[in-house]
C-alpha cells in the first residue's frame, strides 16, 4: 500500500471517529453547539489573526481533550465492568482536564469576544 493510500485510510478513520463521537457522546453535541456559535463570531467580528488563532486553538484543545476523555472511558469500561478506585481516578483526572480546558476556553473567548460584541452592538 502506498504512503498516500495509508494517509487517506488514516484520514478516513479519523473522520469516522469524529462522526462516532458526535453521534454517541452528549458532551460532543454541547461542544458542537458552542463551536457553531463561536466560530462565526470570530470571523464576523473584527478580530485579529492572533485572536482568531487563539480561539480556534482553544476550541481544538477542548475537542481533543473531550475526545480523548471519551476514548479513555470507553477503553477502561471495556477492560472491566467492576469498580476499581484506580480506574475511577483515571476517569476523574481526565474529566478534570476537560473541565479546566473548557472553563479556560470560555474565559478566553469572553475576554476576546465580549468587548467586540459590546462595541458592535453599540455602533
Amino acid at each position: 500500500m502506498s504512503v498516500v493510500k495509508k494517509e487517506l485510510h488514516a484520514f478516513k478513520y479519523a473522520l469516522q471517529g469524529i462522526k462516532a463521537f458526535l453521534i454517541k457522546e452528549d458532551h460532543a453535541k454541547i461542544h458542537l453547539m458552542a463551536t457553531i456559535t463561536v466560530v462565526p463570531l470570530v470571523f464576523v467580528l473584527p478580530t485579529s489573526a492572533i485572536e482568531k488563532a487563539i480561539i480556534l486553538l482553544i476550541l481544538a484543545l477542548v475537542w481533543g481533550l473531550e475526545m480523548g476523555n471519551s476514548a479513555l472511558e470507553k477503553t477502561l469500561d471495556f477492560m472491566t465492568s467492576r469498580y476499581h478506585p484506580e480506574i475511577q481516578y483515571c476517569k476523574d483526572v481526565m474529566a478534570g482536564a476537560v473541565l479546566i480546558a473548557t472553563i479556560c476556553s470560555i474565559l478566553i473567548a469572553m475576554l476576546i469576544l465580549l468587548p467586540k460584541i459590546y462595541t458592535y452592538v453599540l455602533q
